[in-house]
């Protein structure tokens, strides 16, 4: 009788081991999460009509304004585009694929000396930082020489940068900047825009308007940027729950060891 105790005993103890593997093992595992996706109008003069994978997600979408960030399954995602308010317009039908929990704008213009209409893919993420201020720079001027962006009595940020061209996250210190956008070739001052830039935002900063027609500007989109808390379960911070169920493995195998040692 006392063999059959001890025997179910130490069952217990395995099957209780084998459990604790197992959630430690979960609560491991990367969690992975949704992707988001905007459209940004930088189509001047005309408004757009915005689908994403079949949904109607604006149907007057301005020019210089963006759509909310949607929520999607890492994949392939159709988005649909048309102006407004326009004869036979053009329309732009392209798949764009997403990554794990990355966040993309896709915006709409013209393609070089009007010849129709024009999109990019971007993604939008830059490193996580609590101090520093991220730049995400995009030229998107239409008519635009290649173009070099510094900072007044500066560094500079991004060289020789043509129409459609997309640039690396810089991280600067927090503080007021003037931005200053000159051509490659001449050194010509085309545009600059005063900016206050704060620690733990990025700024997706887009060049656009018309260069021959006068109308040059910089949109800047601001997201926060901070890193997030450590992950938890039920309440408790991954790691904390980690360890404790490393050390109560640990006390359930010496326990295991003593009773078949007995």
């Amino acid at each position: 009788m006392r063999s059959d105790n001890r025997r179910g005993q130490v069952e217990g103890i395995i099957q209780i081991f084998g459990c604790f593997v197992l959630i430690c093992y979960l609560v491991s595992l990367p969690a992975y999460g949704l992707s988001s996706i905007r459209v940004l109008n930088l189509l001047p003069d005309r408004s757009l009509e915005v689908w994403i994978d079949g949904r109607l997600v604006d149907s007057e979408l301005d020019y210089l304004e963006s759509s909310s960030y949607l929520s999607k399954s890492p994949g392939d995602h159709r988005v649909v585009a048309k102006p407004r308010n326009v004869d036979n317009p053009e329309v732009v039908n392209s798949k764009y694929p997403l990554r794990d929990e990355k966040e993309y704008t896709v915006i709409f213009t013209r393609e070089e000396q009007d010849r129709g209409l024009e999109s990019l893919f971007l993604i939008d993420n830059c490193p996580l930082s609590g101090n520093m201020a991220q730049i995400k720079f995009t030229d998107a001027l239409i008519g635009s020489p290649p173009l070099d962006v510094s900072i007044k009595y500066g560094p500079t940020l991004y060289k020789n940068f043509s129409y459609l061209t997309n640039g690396g996250c810089v991280s600067v210190p927090p503080n007021e900047y003037t931005l200053v956008f000159t051509d490659s070739s001449s050194g010509e001052r085309i545009f600059s825009k005063k900016l206050t830039l704060e620690g733990g935002y990025r700024y997706n900063l887009f060049l656009g308007g018309n260069l021959s027609e006068g109308t040059t500007l910089l949109h800047t989109l601001q997201s926060e940027n901070k890193p997030e808390e450590a992950p938890k379960v039920f309440g408790i911070e991954r790691s904390v729950l980690q360890l404790f169920g490393a050390g109560l493995i640990a006390s359930l195998v010496i326990l295991l060891l003593a009773q078949g040692g007995a």
